[in-house]
């Protein structure tokens, strides 16, 4: 009965080659990173300092660490929440903006008070 038992406390898979064993370790190395590999994906508006009036014009970007490889269009089934949050209020646009919008948003900036 030890030898079952001594069985089952034996890994299932167990590489004894230390060559094969290298290989496996080097080629995990290798591949994971690639897989966990993501873009990062992030609103700018073109102009942050908008006059009264002036048109906000607000991009969705994707790229990684922050620079930009293309503007991506509005899709709504995509975006989970798509909110305008001024100081006094929250407006709800995700369902507002048209399907395949590019720039997703443009609005005249206003002076908000509560």
């Amino acid at each position: 009965m030890s030898a079952k038992l001594d069985d089952l406390r034996e890994p299932p898979f167990r590489v004894r080659c230390p060559v094969l064993r290298r290989v496996a370790l080097l080629s995990l190395l290798v591949l994971a990173p690639a897989s966990a590999h993501a873009h990062d994906y992030w609103l700018a508006p073109r102009d942050y300092t908008p006059a009264v009036g002036e048109p906000v014009t607000v991009d969705l970007f994707v790229g990684d660490h922050l620079v930009p490889q293309s503007s991506r269009p509005h899709d709504p089934d995509k975006a989970d929440s798509f909110t305008l949050r001024h100081r006094c209020s929250h407006e709800d646009l995700t369902r507002s903006l048209a399907a395949g919008a590019d720039p997703v948003l443009e609005r005249a900036a206003t002076v908000l008070c509560c």
